[in-house]
């Protein structure tokens, strides 16, 4: 997946400045469906050939997503499931 595409899913972009990574500023994409369930991309500074990822955040195995399609149609799989208590 490309940076531009991050972008095309709206995922918002999260920059890391040098006094909190401690060697060099970066930057990583994340995108909430809900409160507690996210995706978060790699960061800048782990991108090879100009290839993201994303996968769930905070999960204890990584579920790790490299196309665009597959990650869109995942975000609107969750989007419609959830639920809308009134």
């Amino acid at each position: 997946m490309t940076e531009r595409e991050l972008e095309i899913l709206r995922f918002g972009k999260v920059e890391v400045p040098i006094e909190e990574s401690g060697d060099k500023p970066y930057y990583y994409y994340t995108h909430d469906v809900v409160k507690g369930l996210s995706f978060i991309s790699n960061g800048s500074d782990e991108v090879k050939g100009g290839e993201w990822f994303v996968e769930f955040f905070n999960t204890d195995v990584p579920v790790r997503f490299y196309d665009m399609a597959d990650v869109l149609g995942l975000i609107n799989i969750l989007t419609k499931a959830i639920v809308h208590e009134k």
